[in-house]
């Protein structure tokens, strides 16, 4: 199973009913602190701004949080687990997932028990927390579930026109029908659940079953959905559009951000949105801060835009400086990430292939008399990779292309003329090459070192 990092928006705070059900890599506990998956760690951002490495893993591809503030996380390369950490960091086992094929959606109810809904299945299975898996419903469309206050688990059917309940000791009716395309869901605090149909259309299911509509006319497709702790619905489009109603349906406000692949709510009733490059946090007042972003430059003179235009702009201007749209031919615009270089004059461009994601490359920018120019990289000359090849018993393949699971990709600067680039030929050898670039941007393999699993726990990969 590959990592889910990739996957689109979150399976998000348990701990809160209000539930977005998508597989995440955001999450808030009871005390405000948000942890963010980044690369193979696990970031704790603490309701003051400090930021901590909570923990590292293989290749988590969810995270989730329960009442309790335990987090669970799968890990798609350590034979496909699920583990428990407590709020002190402690790691515990508590099943493997080798049994699920896709594993894409993840929340968790009031008692610690987590339901994990399996795409290629059609199925949500519940993994309670003295580690027994059971099968909670089944043709079902995974991705829209949500909680209620009473723990009762609420699930779209496979042909979209039903919406199930399920009790805690597992009993199974027919919460409201009548639906038509369905594309997102959200439950908030009174037990209400609302699910977007139709499209554009919000309803709402109260808990006595009656059905109404709430909302209408979004022009808002496949949406994500969640509900703040006040029972306000916020209705996002992953464009960056995101509307705010109050819970009579009233419309409250429109915010914006660049693109939304998850959202979460803070216990104070801050919204939380994350794109592709970065996290915004709006107050009440409609305020948009950057909570995290690798965007800009550190400069803040130079601005990465993933949306309307792929490419390096300057900040403050619409005016592309550096188009990148063309450059990867197979470029996978939404797991395309950037690492900038210290003193902001180069930048490396990780990106994936649009059809196979596991293929992930690199292209390496230089500042140059005001212009951005590409640089050439040492692995791919023949007479360098000799290094690498010796390192794979000499079976590193001459064409990455030909290589499954094979990634190039940065992962940070070392300093402003030194680049980390991890590397992986596609049959479980990994190493880290570090590449030293002089003044003209010429760059040469100073070093290649293997990587182990244990190497791998410390962040490295894709």
């Amino acid at each position: 199973m590959n990592s889910k990092t990739l996957t689109l928006a979150a399976a998000l705070i348990g701990m809160l009913v209000c539930v977005n059900a998508y597989a995440g890599d955001m999450a808030f506990d009871a005390k405000g602190n948000l942890f963010v998956l980044k690369d193979k760690s696990i970031v704790k951002y603490a309701p003051d701004g400090t930021k901590t490495i909570f923990a590292n893993l293989l290749s988590p591809f969810f995270l989730a949080v329960d009442k309790s503030g335990d987090l669970f996380v799968g890990d798609g390369a350590d034979s496909d687990s699920l583990f428990r950490f407590r709020p002190d960091g402690k790691k515990t086992f508590v099943a493997s997932l080798s049994g699920l094929i896709d594993p894409t959606t993840e929340i968790c109810d009031s008692t610690g028990n987590l339901f994990i809904g399996d795409g290629l299945e059609s199925s949500v299975f519940k993994f309670t927390p003295n580690r027994s898996k059971s099968t909670v419903a089944t043709n079902v469309n995974q991705q829209l579930m949500a909680i209620d206050p009473s723990d009762n688990l609420f699930v779209m059917t496979e042909d979209g026109h039903t919406l199930l309940k399920v009790t805690p000791d597992g009993v199974k009716s027919t919460a409201a029908s009548g639906f038509e395309s369905p594309g997102g869901m959200a439950g908030d605090r009174a037990g209400n659940v609302f699910v977007e149909a139709d499209p554009g259309t919000v309803y709402k299911v109260r808990p006595d079953g009656s059905k109404s509509m709430f909302a209408t006319g979004l022009g808002i497709q496949s949406p994500i959905l969640i509900c703040d702790k006040s029972d306000n619905l916020f209705v996002a489009d992953r464009s960056g559009v995101i509307l705010e109603f109050s819970p009579d349906g009233t419309k409250k406000s429109t915010l914006t951000s660049d693109g939304v692949s998850e959202m979460a709510v803070d216990e104070t009733g801050n919204l939380f949105v994350k794109s592709e490059s970065a996290i915004f946090e709006f107050k009440s007042d409609g305020s948009r801060r950057t909570l995290i972003s690798d965007r800009f430059s550190p400069d803040k003179q130079w601005e990465y835009w993933s949306t309307a235009a792929l490419g390096i702009v300057r900040v403050g201007t619409d005016q592309v400086v550096l188009d990148l749209s063309d450059a990867p031919s197979l470029c996978r615009v939404l797991g395309a990430t950037v690492a900038w270089a210290p003193d902001s004059k180069r930048l490396a461009f990780n990106y994936s292939g649009a059809i196979d994601f596991r293929y992930t490359t690199t292209a390496i920018y230089q500042l140059r008399d005001g212009k951005w120019v590409t640089l050439d990289l040492p692995i791919d000359r023949e007479s360098e990779r000799t290094q690498l090849a010796q390192l794979a018993d000499g079976k590193l393949p001459k064409s990455r292309s030909q290589v499954s699971e094979d990634v190039l990709k940065v992962i940070k600067w070392a300093d402003p003329n030194t680049a980390l680039l991890y590397a992986s030929e596609g049959k479980g050898r990994r190493f880290l090459v570090t590449l030293a670039f002089d003044s003209d941007g010429r760059s040469r393999i100073v070093k290649s070192k293997p990587l182990s699993d244990k190497d791998s726990k410390l962040g490295f990969g894709n």
